[in-house]
């Protein structure tokens, strides 16, 4: 988790997005893996530009982890990171 936020940190997006991925799918009973799908949606919309892959990404979050802090955090109505 914390070398996918470097990477995020450095604008390395793609690599960000990966990184996130893999804490997201391989350690989904973890409380970093919400987390991790958060920021693979910030990853995403970074690199493309786009709301669709924030959006996917924020929706599944709170379908697989909905009464996390990033379910809820990802549920409010706010614009996409900058």
């Amino acid at each position: 988790l914390a070398l996918g936020k470097i990477r995020f940190g450095q604008g390395r997006w793609a690599e960000a997005e990966a990184i996130l991925t893999e804490v997201a799918d391989q350690h989904p009973a973890t409380d970093a893996a919400p987390e991790a799908c958060y920021w693979v949606g910030a990853s995403r919309y970074q690199r493309e530009r786009k709301p669709d892959g924030i959006r996917a990404a924020w929706q599944d979050v709170v379908r697989r982890w909905p009464g996390s802090p990033w379910a809820i955090r990802a549920n409010s109505p706010k614009p996409p990171p900058a």
